[in-house]
């Protein structure tokens, strides 16, 4: 009778700890998601994002891209290129720590467009990756 008191609380530590990181990380084919469900925030490209930059100076928005170059220890930034020559940073660290290498892989992100110094970056909150399909 002892065992089941101290079993049961473990039990349901372990089982509530398991849903919680599942949610982290949810996929559906060849897409894993990480952070939050997306909101409503509307989609804009990189090219508007460079080219009108205080137009989207701390709105939420989203974009998309393909990922060349990420953080080779936790994956917490990354740089994302919409193939005509533009990218951008894309920090996430403060939200979402550590995530996959998913460099060559299409990634959607949700966040703010900030300046930092002279430049500007885009913090993310949530994001979805696409695998590259194999040939």
């Amino acid at each position: 009778m002892k065992r089941f008191r101290i079993a049961v609380p473990i039990l349901f530590v372990s089982a509530v700890a398991g849903v919680m990181l599942a949610g982290c990380a949810r996929k559906s084919g060849n897409d894993t998601h990480f952070g939050e469900p997306f909101t409503t925030a509307p989609s804009v490209t990189l090219a508007q994002l460079q080219e009108t930059p205080e137009a989207f100076y701390r709105k939420a928005v989203r974009v998309k891209g393909v990922i060349e170059r990420q953080c080779p220890v936790a994956g917490c930034w990354f740089f994302v290129s919409d193939g005509q020559g533009r990218s951008i940073k894309i920090e996430l660290g403060d939200y979402l720590p550590k995530l996959p290498q998913n460099i060559g892989n299409a990634a959607e992100v949700e966040g703010e467009w900030i300046k930092k110094g002279s430049a500007y970056e885009f913090i993310g909150t949530r994001v979805t990756f696409t695998k590259k399909e194999s040939p």
